[in-house]
């Protein structure tokens, strides 16, 4: 049976893209907007949710994903994105922790290539994504985070 993997991509070129790499393995749809992610998410049987964080949007790619997780708390979610969390706005890093808290999300840094993007792709449709990286990822986020706090001029 296809797997079905939502894409929220607000970037044609990295859209068709994605498209392309990921229609070899799996039926992909796309969505332009958080609202018609949210639609795919309440009426299509959907095994991984992929988007990119930063979208020109009113809601970000990991803010999407937390409204997505609330529909279907079973799904797995990929976020691409070429800020590290460390640099997402205090309210989407509250997003990805809790996504990353419910073992739920996958982070990955652009830029990578076809073939990382694929292989994460379908390791976290697998079950066999490793959480702890993104684990250390948040933590090492956190830490970061609460020293900047500590020095305001960083």
């Amino acid at each position: 049976m296809m797997r079905t993997v939502l894409v929220l991509e607000d970037d044609a070129v990295s859209l068709s893209l994605y498209r392309r790499v990921l229609g070899r393995e799996c039926t992909v749809v796309s969505a332009e907007t958080p609202d018609d992610a949210l639609q795919s998410c309440r009426t299509e049987t959907l095994d991984l949710f992929i988007a990119d964080n930063l979208l020109g949007a009113s809601i970000s790619g990991v803010e999407t994903m937390l409204c997505a997780h609330e529909i279907k708390p079973a799904l797995p979610f990929l976020l691409v994105s070429g800020t590290p969390p460390e640099g997402f706005s205090n309210a989407d890093f509250r997003c990805f922790e809790k996504l990353v808290e419910a073992e739920q999300l996958t982070f990955l840094p652009k830029p990578f290539d076809s073939r990382a993007f694929v292989s994460t792709a379908l390791s976290v449709m697998d079950g066999k994504a490793n959480p702890e990286n993104t684990r250390r990822q948040l933590a090492t986020a956190i830490a970061y985070r609460q020293h900047k706090q500590g020095h305001p001029q960083l």
